[in-house]
């Protein structure tokens, strides 16, 4: 993926209060052109 000058819109949902640890991140591009990112957290 190309880098990008646009900040990400990621939002956050900790029922703990405390935020994971991200172990991997996976970004995919769907055949509409869209962006998903997935990440595995500890």
């Amino acid at each position: 993926m190309v880098k990008s000058s646009n900040p990400l819109n990621i939002h956050w949902n900790f029922k703990n209060g405390l935020p994971p640890e991200p172990l991997s991140i996976t970004i995919s591009k769907d055949a509409a052109g869209r962006y998903f990112v997935s990440m595995l957290c500890d």
